[in-house]
């Protein structure tokens, strides 16, 4: 705890979840790189780091600082939360006064913040927090490349054994974990919980078995998603994504991002590991398991080894190899006659997935990641490295985007607050930076939130309202027609954009009535305003005035016994109005009062009709169309009238001439003279 001035009274505590902590597993006999509080405010560490003014401003309004650092930073992500609910009610037994708490999360300890104070919700526990702040924390999940992913698993399991088996001649093993001991702490950190649970894209296996699953996180995400977020608090994010979409990335989606190939002659191969080689892995058979390779081991002759390793970015759409890595040792018998093996070969390919690395958001950059390119790399080996940054925390997973979602867009609170999950939103106004970097812009965010400035929570009220539904009928008539919108945050003001045909009668806090003053086509949109900022609603087409005539669509000879549909056109179907169907020769299945009616044909006729009659704003206008009905029968009374004899069949206007052979049919004899 760094209590604020000189007292050691906890009266105002800023709670703060640190992130992911690695140092237990990438240098765990070095405490030292254990972040701690001061790394957060003196140390511009990979991850960015807190400035000044910051520090000023928590300090000028009172806050005591309770920084969380985990026994295990890489543990799963629910016991981090139960660590930090003990902490909570911890702090709320020792603190003074009534001032609630304010959490903070940063990168992962978001997740960890948002889950344990939801959890306290769900099991009735008071955390007395008026102020829930999540940094750059993955709520949807974080991205390693899984081309990056794929090389890490699959060399970390490459050995090569020197000496031959077969004839009792042993040696050495090699292998890339004990040469480079980086790999091997890139692949305990792939396999840590809190890893699993927050990668989209991951692979499980190592050497040749590597295979793409991601049960680990979806089952995670799951329950997150269930527990939800804490409803007693304001909560707010903050994205290191940019809010622009002209942000261009470095390595486009199906882009190259790692190259490596190797040509070593027998020189470096004998010097690096001494002896004829043989080799070995878990994963490939052994080349002493290879008569040829091993008959030629004997002969003499130049060894070398051929390599090559390639890396790409996920694409936007369709197949592609996003990783490719091979090993051979090659030989020359007697010089001349080459021979080979391949010691390991896998390829990734990836389909239908996001173009994660390429997305908007906090980035960070491959040397952070994996530490790096060795420097004792032999010169027979060509490397191009990566240089450039991956997107880390993609904006749409800082922010909880809901719906559809687009990598490459840049979100920003005026545009999409509405489609997140959050009460506010920050993103970064030009480029994408550095995950969890804390600058000025983001700051002073934050500390306008702290302060609970008007304007700001009246932006953040109005913003969730941008797009909005308006409410109203689809046609105006001359005696007016009311628009509005529900549930207006208060202190909003609204301003109401017409076509000309129209004019305002009235109007009140969250609606409108406006009055035809012609027809024709029109629309509606509110312009809603407050805290200095302006977001409008839907434009609502509407029909202003008089109807048109009304047209009937539906076909003009109708089947006896089968459905066809009939339709007024598009623009008489507005809401707002009643319609009346009609008919000598149809039956009605449904919709005889609506645009739109199903019918049967029942009675045989050329030159019946269907109409519908279409009524708004007060004046009813009638159309009809001309329709046929064939293939019922009926009977044939000829002569008729009669005075004797006359003959009675059953006809019909089918070519087909079919019909129900056992109908019942009523027929009347009368005298017309009684």
């Amino acid at each position: 705890i760094i209590y604020n001035g000189s007292t050691t009274v906890l009266d105002k505590p800023l709670i703060i979840f640190e992130g992911y902590d690695t140092w237990k597993i990438l240098t765990p006999d070095n405490p030292k790189t254990n972040i701690t509080w001061e790394d957060l405010l003196n140390e511009p560490y990979p991850q960015g780091y807190f400035i000044s003014d910051f520090q000023n401003a928590l300090a000028s309004r009172g806050y005591d600082i309770v920084f969380v650092d985990y026994d295990n930073g890489t543990d799963y992500i629910q016991r981090n939360a139960y660590f930090a609910e003990a902490v909570i009610n911890a702090v709320n037994q020792r603190k003074t006064g009534s001032e609630p708490n304010v959490v903070m999360g940063i990168s992962m300890g978001g997740l960890v913040g948002r889950y344990a104070l939801a959890d306290m919700e769900a099991r009735s526990e008071d955390h007395d927090t008026r102020l829930f702040i999540s940094m750059d924390s993955p709520h949807q999940g974080a991205n390693v490349p899984l081309g990056l992913q794929a090389m890490i698993r699959h060399l970390t399991d490459v050995k090569v054994e020197v000496g031959i088996p077969a004839l009792g001649v042993t040696g050495k093993v090699w292998d890339i974990g004990s040469t480079y001991p980086e790999y091997s702490s890139l692949i305990n950190l792939l396999q840590q919980p809190a890893t699993r649970q927050m990668l989209i894209q991951q692979l499980s296996g190592f050497g040749e078995s590597i295979y793409v699953d991601n049960s680990f996180h979806a089952a995670f995400m799951q329950e997150y998603e269930q527990l939800g977020y804490p409803k007693q608090c304001r909560n707010i994010a903050v994205s290191n994504g940019s809010g622009s979409t002209s942000t261009s990335w470095q390595y486009p989606p199906g882009s190259d991002i790692f190259s490596l190939s190797a040509n070593c002659s027998s020189s470096w191969w004998t010097g690096f590991l001494g002896g004829f080689v043989v080799a070995a892995t878990p994963f490939v058979k052994q080349l002493w398991e290879m008569p040829v390779v091993t008959l030629a081991s004997l002969l003499p002759g130049n060894y070398g080894v051929k390599a090559n390793f390639n890396i790409k970015a996920l694409p936007n759409t369709g197949p592609t190899k996003i990783y490719d890595g091979e090993i051979k040792i090659v030989k020359k018998i007697l010089w001349l006659i080459p021979v080979s093996s391949t010691l390991t070969n896998v390829e990734i390919n990836a389909t239908g997935n996001m173009p994660w690395s390429s997305a908007q958001g906090g980035f960070m950059s491959f040397d952070t990641y994996i530490g790096g390119i060795p420097s004792n790399l032999p010169s027979c080996v060509d490397i191009t490295p990566p240089t450039g940054n991956f997107c880390f925390v993609p904006s749409v997973s800082s922010l909880d985007i809901q719906g559809t979602q687009n990598l490459l867009k840049g979100y920003t609170a005026a545009n999409d607050l509405k489609n997140s999950m959050f009460d506010n939103i920050y993103t970064e106004p030009y480029y994408n930076v550095v995950h969890t970097n804390f600058n000025p812009g983001n700051t002073n965010w934050i500390v306008l939130e702290l302060d609970e400035d008007a304007s700001l929570l009246q932006q953040s009220n109005l913003y969730k309202f941008n797009g909005c539904t308006l409410n109203g009928p689809n046609i105006v008539c001359s005696s007016g027609a009311t628009f509005s919108i529900i549930d207006l945050p208060s202190g909003v003001d609204l301003f109401w954009n017409k076509s000309s045909n129209m004019t305002e009668s009235s109007s009140g806090e969250d609606y409108v009535v406006l009055r035809a003053t012609g027809s024709g086509n029109g629309s509606v949109q509110a312009r809603l305003s407050g805290g200095g900022a302006n977001v409008f609603s839907e434009i609502k087409d509407v029909w202003v005035g008089e109807l048109p005539n009304p047209v009937i669509s539906g076909p003009g000879t109708v089947k006896c016994g089968y459905d066809v549909t009939f339709s007024v056109d598009a623009i008489n179907a507005k809401n707002g109005q009643s319609f009346v169907w009609n008919s000598d020769v149809v039956g009605f299945i449904s919709g005889e009062l609506s645009p739109q009616c199903t019918v049967y044909g029942i009675d045989p006729a050329f030159g019946g009709y269907i109409s519908c009659q279409v009524t708004a704003c007060g004046v009813s206008k009638t159309v009809s169309k001309t329709i046929n009905v064939i293939g019922c029968p009926f009977l044939l009374i000829t002569p008729n009238p009669s005075t004797s004899e006359t003959t009675v069949s059953i006809e019909s206007t089918s070519e087909a001439q079919t019909f129900d052979e056992i109908a019942e049919w009523d027929l009347e004899v009368y005298d017309q003279s009684q």
